[in-house]
């Protein structure tokens, strides 16, 4: 694991070759060069290593840093092609985040952004991958109908305005047809 030999810092800022750091781009030649499951395996063993002690009580903060450490993960793994299976990984991401962030929304006063911006990165990473992965377009309408009911209306999944260019017209129709809501 050539990342983890140099010591080099995983970064939750998303990297796709056009950045002027150094380290960003020599980052995303090693992850280029690992196959799918080794570059999987590295990033589990990582996240596995983050996570505290069972003996520690865990609060809110944690949420928050486990979903920022889960967006930085995701980010991680799409420097790879996308497959479907990846891409439902991110779909549960994305129903586990909206779950979780229920707490967070409860201590607005305290998380008034946090639950939105890790919500938003999720749901980011799974556009772009929906962009160059050219998924099938009812399979993909009925996800994200279903995903959208699960996350009880989070704002982060503007479906509509963001994934039109990715459903199109007869994906958009099923979308709304699978939520109840009136066609374009």
């Amino acid at each position: 694991m050539k990342a983890l030999e140099i010591e080099f810092t995983f970064s939750s800022i998303s990297s796709r070759g056009h950045s002027g750091d150094p380290d960003e781009r020599r980052f995303a030649e090693i992850a280029a060069e690992l196959a799918p499951h080794v570059l999987i395996g590295l990033v589990a063993r990582r996240a596995a290593a983050d996570i505290p002690s069972q003996r520690r009580r865990w609060d809110l903060h944690d949420i928050v840093n486990a979903g920022r450490r889960m967006v930085t993960e995701l980010r991680l793994l799409a420097v790879q092609p996308s497959t479907n299976e990846f891409l439902a990984v991110v779909v549960e991401a994305i129903a586990v985040w909206a779950a979780l962030s229920g707490y967070l929304n409860d201590a607005w006063e305290i998380f008034e952004t946090e639950p939105r911006e890790v919500g938003s990165a999720l749901a980011d990473v799974h556009l772009r991958l929906c962009q160059v992965h050219d998924p099938m377009l009812l399979e993909l309408a009925a996800r994200l109908a279903k995903l959208v009911g699960d996350a009880a209306g989070e704002p982060y999944l503007d479906v509509l305005e963001e994934y039109v260019d990715v459903l199109g017209v007869e994906g958009l129709a099923e979308f709304e047809a699978l939520l109840g809501k009136p066609s374009r």
